[in-house]
């Protein structure tokens, strides 16, 4: 019997414990700060598919020493911000040998991982969530992806991740080089941040909506263009590391099959998963504004934008694009992270490299590259 633990009873939390429910020889178990919800059977619907389903969780507790011990496999979903203390916590209650996996596993929290390896606990991460998800009272609709990609930060340990992984959720899980080719995933970190750009750049104080904008299917040019500018600077990010694997770092045009701005605008509006999705609005007396306490702002500047200006500080690779994007949130967060000759003083809340002693491209091929371990 294996067993997994989901930690975080939200989105992507909810369509992991239904695919477990599919997999025989699992005993699942949710880590949440809720537990009563989730103690009725739940509804699942795979909005691709139409294949449906109700599901049992094994056991829901918000105990993390119940909620861990013994587990083979701990499934990740928190918040960025919120993955390291989590870590810290559950550090006492892992087994030597057992799986950690940040879904997805962008945002520095490979570099608190290695606390995990020390002790010999894997720690791994996926380069996308395996579906899009969204939930509703006693309900989760999602569509499962095919596949998704992983490594571990130990990279003999990721083969062996993989085909738990695939084995327990029911889906084609690859392996990747080295974590590296996780971390500088080109996903919400310049496609959440650049469509936010777009969309509230030229925001003032009091100026409001009459209705929350769909975040994709309303998805724009001006977003599109921005979010490939962004991409090409992350892939020469990739190519000033030529001693590292990056292959598994594939260009959006690629990922998306869209090579112009057009037709990338067209590809994200048309993924039916993604209707339905609203931007970080918030509803005041006169219509809706930016809700700057989103996850949107929240997680992919600070955990996300910011991790990719760590790496192009170390690499010393000019991003004039995600310099934009970043001083535009900087100014309207009120925030500072990075100067003209380094980091500002607000760098420390944030899942740069350098926040780890990782500040020189030596550092970053002694940590990720698969050979050193």
């Amino acid at each position: 019997m294996t067993k997994v633990t989901v930690v975080g009873g939200g989105n992507i939390g909810l369509a992991l414990c239904a695919y477990l429910d599919t997999s025989s020889g699992v005993e699942s178990r949710l880590l949440t700060t809720h537990p009563g919800t989730f103690s009725v059977p739940i509804g699942y619907t795979d909005s691709a598919t139409g294949d449906s389903w109700t599901f049992n969780i094994g056991k829901v507790t918000s105990d993390i020493g119940e909620a861990l011990v013994g587990s083979d496999l701990v499934l990740m979903t928190l918040p960025s911000f919120s993955r390291i203390a989590f870590l810290d916590a559950a550090l006492p209650h892992l087994r030597p040998g057992a799986t950690v996996c940040s879904v997805p596993g962008y945002g520095g929290t490979e570099l608190a991982g290695q606390r995990l390896s020390q002790v010999g606990v894997i720690f791994a991460g996926l380069d996308r969530v395996p579906a899009i998800a969204r939930l509703t009272p006693g309900m989760v609709t999602a569509s499962k992806k095919p596949s998704v990609r992983c490594a571990a930060i130990r990279g003999s340990d990721t083969a062996r991740v993989a085909s738990l992984l695939s084995s327990v959720l029911g889906l084609t899980v690859e392996s990747l080089p080295n974590y590296l080719s996780v971390a500088l995933t080109p996903s919400n970190p310049i496609l959440h941040t650049s469509r936010l750009y777009s969309l509230f750049h030229n925001w003032t104080a009091g100026e409001t909506w009459p209705a929350n904008v769909a975040f994709y299917a309303d998805w724009n040019d001006e977003a599109s263009t921005l979010l490939l500018e962004c991409d090409a600077e992350l892939q020469a990010i990739c190519r000033a590391l030529p001693e590292m694997d990056l292959t598994g770092v594939i260009p959006l045009a690629t990922h998306y099959d869209a090579s112009t701005a057009e037709a990338l605008t067209a590809k994200l509006r048309s993924i039916p998963s993604l209707h339905g999705i609203l931007s970080p609005m918030r509803p005041v007396d006169a219509g809706f504004v930016p809700d700057l306490s989103s996850r949107y702002f929240g997680e992919d500047f600070p955990y996300g934008l910011c991790n990719l200006k760590g790496f192009a500080q170390i690499v010393d690779v000019p991003t004039p694009h995600m310099d934009r994007i970043l001083t535009w949130y900087e100014r309207v967060a009120d925030k500072e992270y990075f100067t003209p000759g380094g980091l500002g003083p607000d760098a420390a809340n944030t899942g740069i490299p350098q926040n780890w002693g990782i500040s020189t491209v030596k550092d970053v091929y002694e940590f990720y590259n698969a050979t050193c371990w």
